[in-house]
């Protein structure tokens, strides 16, 4: 968005959710009548980054072990492949990672 390039990241609901749709220009009306929004276009710009960090720089028993301490649910509510999905590894590399942590 910070950029004005498409993303080249597609978000697909996997239950009903409400969606609301931030433009830049509409997110420089917020700047101009409170500059507590301009931590919000940090914050936008930061994403990239935390996400190539996520992506790169953590082994799959190390994102997995994130995942369940900061979402702990998320297992009960998503399935294995789209767990592995979000967490860009494979579904039998994530079943792996699953029967170490059980184990350990």
């Amino acid at each position: 968005m910070i950029d004005q390039i498409p993303s080249g990241t597609t978000i697909k609901a996997f239950k009903d959710a409400e969606v609301i749709e931030l433009s830049l220009i509409n997110l420089h009306e917020l700047i101009g009548n409170s500059q507590s929004f301009l931590n919000l276009g940090r914050i936008f710009g930061q994403a990239n980054h935390r996400t190539y960090l996520f992506d790169n720089a953590l082994s799959p028993a190390q994102k997995y072990d994130y995942i369940k301490n900061v979402k702990p649910l998320i297992v009960q509510v998503f399935p294995v492949k789209l767990i592995a999905s979000y967490l860009k590894i494979t579904p039998e590399t994530l079943s792996r990672v699953r029967a170490n942590y059980r184990i350990s």
